[in-house]
């Protein structure tokens, strides 16, 4: 089997199990997901590492590189300076630059594949393979997960701990979750849309758009909206870049300002969640970073009494992508993600910009960004590295 088929293979494959990774009643079949993930991650990047030569290419992506070095290093000086096992304060930061080193791998393999039979094409015909994936991998698993709860009588709706909210949780047991996967299964149809225009891709689009609705996940609603209406827009105005910022600052600004309403509620906790973390960031020197995770536990178990939210949960999410790199690797971190992801918009296409644009703003509200294994963030991070992968190969073909 070639790397290309391997590569397509995997992708379903890790993307199956991340689904099944995102089922709240799936019960000890949990850990067997987790590590097969986990598995799968160590043999793939072992196994194209000397198999390939991809790796020194890598060099050229050095925000992305400089990033996850910030997020390993700050998470061995924690490591160094407490008491804890190597598990609890190193693990989670360096599997995260595995996963990526383990993106990076499949899409350049699918990548080369394409571009030794046509150079010319061979960034569409990658899109056009991995959204494929995706949406042949997602629908059917989210069809048979759904009417195996409807079968076993799981309560398929999410209601939040206030009472306020509620919305459709699919098989996930989390609205938030199950928007999210809906979502992606969205953004791959419409990057797959684009390319074929089939109708079957505009039955799905409607359909997957509508149950986002019913979530009631406004993450996901972002998420989806913002790339299907920058499509639409960049289309008409050529730079739309000059208005997007001033139209959300000036959005914040009115929000801000006409806010009649409990704001803690309507962010579901997280203004709470963000107000401590800037409370404690400020006592501890957090501008320098603390490692993947690792200052959650410490706000968990300082304020743990202070919330509901905090006793009846194990560990802290930040619900924002943007305060998990913060806490991760201090204001560096940040300023070369944002380089990299920027870097990456200017010389991406307009659909993979619209895409960078609406998760990049989603995920200021959830935790998924520094969570690969994710479906979302999957794609997300595979459309980064492929954008960027594309570019390094144009350079070197004008060189020759």
């Amino acid at each position: 089997m070639s790397l290309y088929s391997l590569s397509k293979y995997i992708i379903a494959i890790f993307l199956t199990l991340s689904v099944m990774n995102s089922i709240s009643w799936i019960g000890s079949l949990h850990n067997i997901v987790v590590y097969s993930k986990i598995v799968i991650v160590f043999s793939i990047v072992v196994l194209y590492f000397f198999t390939t030569q991809y790796l020194q290419k890598m060099s050229n992506i050095k925000y992305l590189l400089i990033f996850f070095i910030l997020i390993i290093g700050y998470s061995f000086l924690f490591y160094y300076d407490n008491n804890k096992t190597f598990f609890d304060t190193m693990f989670r930061s360096i599997m995260f630059a595995l996963y990526l080193i383990f993106i990076y791998y499949l899409v350049q393999s699918i990548y080369s594949f394409h571009k030794f039979e046509d150079h010319n094409n061979c960034l569409d015909e990658t899109i056009t393979d991995i959204v494929n994936i995706f949406q042949k991998t997602l629908l059917p698993n989210i069809i048979v997960w759904t009417l195996v709860a409807l079968v076993i009588g799981r309560n398929l709706y999410d209601i939040d701990i206030t009472g306020m909210r509620s919305g459709f949780a699919g098989f996930t047991g989390d609205r938030q979750t199950f928007g999210l996967l809906m979502a992606t299964l969205y953004l791959s149809t419409l990057l797959l849309y684009i390319r074929k225009k089939q109708k079957i891709h505009i039955l799905i689009l409607v359909i997957s758009f509508l149950v986002i609705i019913y979530t009631d996940s406004r993450t996901s609603e972002i998420a989806v909206l913002i790339p299907t209406l920058y499509i639409y827009v960049k289309k008409k105005i050529k730079n739309l870049e000059l208005y997007i910022l001033p139209i959300i600052l000036f959005s914040i600004y009115y929000m801000l300002n006409d806010i009649t309403f409990d704001i803690n509620e309507y962010s579901s906790g997280r203004i709470l969640v963000w107000s401590l973390f800037l409370n404690e960031a400020e006592n501890n020197n957090i501008f320098y970073g603390y490692g993947l995770f690792n200052f959650n536990n410490i706000i968990l178990q300082k304020y743990i009494y202070m919330s509901y939210y905090f006793r009846r949960i194990d560990f802290l999410y930040f619900h924002s992508s943007y305060i998990e790199i913060f806490a991760a690797g201090g204001l560096l971190a940040v300023l070369f993600y944002l380089l990299f992801v920027v870097k990456t918009y200017f010389i991406a296409n307009i659909p993979i910009k619209g895409i960078i644009i609406g998760v990049a703003v989603a995920s200021a509200f959830e935790s998924f960004i520094v969570s690969p294994i994710f479906p979302i963030s999957l794609l997300f991070w595979m459309l980064l590295i492929l954008t960027n992968i594309h570019q390094i190969s144009k350079e070197e073909n004008a060189k020759t």
